[in-house]
């Protein structure tokens, strides 16, 4: 559409117009409740035909055509401040152009903020919308919605050439830990199953003779790992997979089964242990008759052999088990107990 002319066109009737080929202006009485006035530039040509139309054929209209004079503005004073609001738009303007000559990021930053703290001195809305669209251009929104979830991390990784190297920004944000293990130490109670022999001597003959069946229980001094989820964490009562070590005359003891913590400090634990039991050298059987005595360890041997167990266990400070200073963090059994059987 081309510039105002200073030609303005007026009509009470007049709803709705727009200025067709051939300079002709159509009046539309359907587009608008009447009394309402549309003002248009009269184009390039000052001859305009007029057309009106959807007008009622059986209703009478008056139609006017006035040709009057467009005012022109008095002069006025600028206000107060007005060259002071000018030159503060113009050092504004000045800033953003800067934006595109600024050499690396810290010199952003300096611009945009020195354009930050001067914003409110500039009235002008055109010279503002330019500016704040060039402050715009030094943000990039990433389009896609990340969701960190826990047990993982979101690794963001910002790249750009400098020179023969490559500048890199990386920023990780971590989710919230999936749980966390608790280590707890105690005494687990499995049954006794050793099986033990002597060798008795009788007129010159030794003959390998049973001792009493072993009766009672081991106790066995235990460090248990258990998986506390976050979701349990603020819960009195947590129910999980527990393992477990202990030592047993020298001989390392496993566990595996099921952990009841209460409030993180106390366990009841219960599963199925291996544990090292005494039985007889497989090249001897009872009651075989020898020339000659034997020590323990020539007639008897170790085997490790699958006992349930149940045990208690207690969240410490530091591991009661080893030596002054050991902390929960110490990944080791217990320490060596030489008096393992009950």
């Amino acid at each position: 559409m081309t510039r105002l002319r200073g030609l303005v066109l007026t009509a009470p009737l007049v709803l709705c117009g727009h200025l067709s080929f051939g300079d002709v202006l159509t009046v539309d009485l359907a587009r608008q409740a009447p009394g309402s006035a549309v003002t248009l530039p009269a184009g390039a040509f000052p001859e305009i035909s007029i057309r009106i139309i959807n007008r009622a054929p059986t209703l009478a209209y008056s139609i006017s055509v006035e040709d009057s004079i467009v005012l022109i503005p008095q002069l006025t004073m600028p206000p107060p401040g007005a060259a002071q609001a000018t030159r503060a738009c113009q050092d504004l303007l000045d800033l953003a152009d800067l934006l595109w000559k600024a050499a690396d990021e810290q010199e952003v930053s300096k611009r945009v903020a020195g354009i930050q703290a001067g914003i409110d001195q500039c009235q002008d809305p055109a010279l503002l919308l330019v500016v704040r669209a060039r402050v715009a251009s030094t943000t990039l929104d990433v389009p896609r919605v990340h969701r960190v979830l826990p047990g993982h991390q979101l690794t963001i990784t910002v790249s750009r050439p400098s020179g023969n190297k490559t500048l890199t920004w990386v920023t990780i944000v971590k989710g919230e830990d999936r749980g966390m293990w608790l280590t707890t130490y105690g005494a687990t109670v499995t049954d006794n199953g050793d099986e033990r022999f002597y060798v008795q001597e009788a007129n010159g003959r030794f003959t390998i003779t049973p001792e009493a069946k072993a009766t009672g229980v081991k106790v066995i001094p235990s460090v248990f790992f258990t998986w506390l989820p976050r979701a349990h964490q603020a819960q009195d009562f947590s129910w999980g997979l527990t393992g477990g070590l202990g030592i047993e005359d020298d001989a390392p003891a496993f566990f595996v089964g099921g952990g009841l913590t209460y409030n993180w400090n106390l366990g009841i634990v219960a599963g199925v242990s291996l544990v090292k039991e005494t039985r007889l050298n497989g090249k001897y059987t009872s009651g075989q008759e020898l020339s000659q005595s034997l020590s323990e360890d020539q007639l008897l041997k170790t085997v490790f052999q699958p006992r349930l167990f149940v045990g208690v266990t207690f969240r410490f400070g530091s591991n009661p088990f080893g030596s002054k200073g050991s902390t929960t963090n110490a990944a080791a059994p217990a320490a060596k107990k030489k008096d393992g059987n009950s």
